[in-house]
């Protein structure tokens, strides 16, 4: 049985309002279902560029390995670094620090990202480029809508993310 873990951080309650009221929706309403079921988990910090709040529900353990896919859903914030001029920390750090434990502790499959911004950024509107080597299945402004739920959530069935 494959469980869709949607985990995600939302620093100032967008990315958390798109989770809830759009993606989590159009995921469980799917004709044809990816997975046998699915959870959400918000992972909690006091900022983008702090260390998240360890947090570690019973499923996410190795045990359950074969089990787990990851959906990662974060907003993308920066900053200039003064020397070089080039962004950096755009994915927030507890998402880093999430992805490297499931990689390091063998917990599941990340099977991508939906990346939350701001199109004031311009060019830099949700670019994650280099620093997330996953799939980004979506680009989202603020809290999103439904339709681009549903468009996230037709990549989904996606060949290349079929279930192992």
């Amino acid at each position: 049985m494959k469980i869709l873990n949607v985990v995600y951080y939302s620093h100032l309650g967008n990315t958390g309002r798109f989770v809830r009221n759009h993606l989590v929706p159009s995921i469980t309403e799917m004709e044809a279902p990816t997975h046998n079921g699915l959870v959400s988990h918000q992972i909690f910090g006091p900022g983008p560029h702090q260390p998240g709040i360890p947090t570690k529900p019973l499923f996410f353990s190795p045990a359950y390995a074969d089990t787990n896919d990851f959906l990662l859903v974060f907003p993308c914030y920066g900053r200039t670094n003064p020397e070089t001029r080039e962004l950096e920390d755009m994915v927030p750090m507890p998402i880093r620090d999430f992805v490297k434990r499931v990689e390091n502790e063998n917990l599941g499959r990340i099977i991508g990202g939906v990346v939350c911004g701001n199109r004031t950024f311009g060019s830099d509107f949700t670019n994650v480029k280099g620093q997330f080597d996953y799939p980004v299945l979506g680009r989202v402004e603020l809290a999103g809508s439904r339709t681009d739920a549903d468009d996230i959530v037709s990549r989904l069935s996606h060949p290349a993310l079929e279930i192992r």
